[in-house]
């Protein structure tokens, strides 16, 4: 359809019949409005006075007419273009032709989109962008830019693409990340064997399997609890001294402690848990010792676990005595252990001993690596 400006007659147009004075709040027209059919036409209606001279178009607002009469009060400037208002000279043009102004704009405004044949839109109004760059808010996109820079910005299920500054909400519902390989990551993201765990003690690497086994096979030999031996002594204490007639248990598993007159050698380092347990027979008025003794040179020897017990007056029976102390162990040569039982031995007093039902005992137990 060829685009075209829509030609609209003037409805009514006569002329003014006397000057027209800025305040004046009635207009006297040569000829009174009628319709195609000859009637008069009532008011209220629209009139522009002088429509061809922009300077002086007014619109006014015809409240009542009577015969060539129109009362204008308060209805002058309809759009409120002069200030102040204006006069008219005797004589002026006055013409029904408010409509006629109102399409004669919205022909003009559909010229500026459609070429004068009709048949184009105006590419003015339109950016032929297939990056977008411009990222307009006044201007149209093509068809064919839109689908290029959709194209180029979506990525399929089944194609490769570059991501730059993006975040992928792997947790969303439906999304999913899958098949990622330590190769498809960035080099200082993952920490390899050969690279060791040691050496990037850091939040924002992630070890593989085979750099943590490396590691935990290299650092956690000596696990907690990894060796547990235990011994009894073999022979009555009637007497303050050390226990030196000892036998080993078999309970105890991962390696063996080893014994020499009462004197305890360590296999390796590490923090050991020390554990003694007497057995006594006491007559009344008798005060014991149950003494845990450590060297860290193989020779002077300091207590550094003493249980004590005792009996009053007409008080005797069989007691029992647990003491324990950790031992850093730094250096099997020299850092040794031995047992003492002590105190005011009455008659009777006895530390029970047998080898086989482990009365009076002790266990050691490696608890971590110094």
């Amino acid at each position: 359809m060829t685009a075209q400006d829509l030609n609209f007659s003037n409805f009514f147009e006569t002329t003014a019949d006397g000057n027209i004075g800025a305040s004046d709040t009635s207009i006297t027209l040569s000829a009174a409005p009628t319709s195609g059919d000859g009637s008069a036409i009532a008011g209220p209606f629209y009139l522009v006075i002088d429509p061809d001279t922009a300077a002086k178009r007014e619109i006014v607002l015809v409240n009542s007419i009577s015969g060539v009469t129109c009362d204008v009060t308060g209805t002058r400037d309809i759009g409120n273009r002069h200030d102040p208002d204006i006069s008219h000279a005797d004589g002026v043009t006055i013409r029904m032709a408010v409509v006629g102004e109102m399409f004669q704009d919205v022909n003009d405004r559909v010229s500026t989109i459609i070429n004068s044949d009709g048949t184009a839109v105006n590419t003015t109004l339109f950016l032929d962008e297939d990056t977008m760059t411009s990222d307009s808010a006044t201007k149209g996109a093509t068809q064919q830019s839109i689908k290029a820079y959709v194209d180029n910005n979506t990525i399929s299920a089944d194609s490769t693409a570059t991501l730059t500054n993006k975040t992928i909400d792997a947790n969303g519902t439906g999304n999913s990340i899958s098949n990622i390989e330590v190769s498809d990551l960035a080099a200082d993201a993952v920490v390899l064997e050969s690279e060791g765990i040691s050496s990037n003690d850091n939040d924002t690497s992630i070890p593989t399997s085979a750099a943590v086994k490396d590691y935990v096979d290299n650092n956690a030999t000596s696990a907690a609890y990894s060796i547990v031996d235990t011994f009894a002594s073999n022979a009555d204490i009637a007497s303050p001294s050390d226990i030196t007639n000892i036998v080993d248990e078999p309970e105890g598993y991962g390696g063996n402690m080893s014994v020499s007159s009462g004197v305890f050698t360590f296999p390796e380092t590490g923090y050991w848990l020390v554990e003694g347990f007497w057995h006594w027979t006491m007559p009344e008025n008798a005060g014991l010792d149950c003494i845990i003794q450590t060297t860290t040179n193989n020779s002077s020897y300091s207590t550094v676990a003493n249980g004590q017990m005792g009996t009053g007056s007409s008080v005797e029976g069989s007691k029992t005595v647990y003491v324990n102390y950790i031992f850093d162990v730094t250096d099997t040569s020299t850092h040794k252990v031995k047992f003492r039982s002590a105190g005011t031995f009455n008659t009777y007093s006895r530390n029970r001993a047998n080898g086989t039902k482990e009365e009076t005992w002790f266990r050691f137990s490696k608890v971590a690596d110094t």
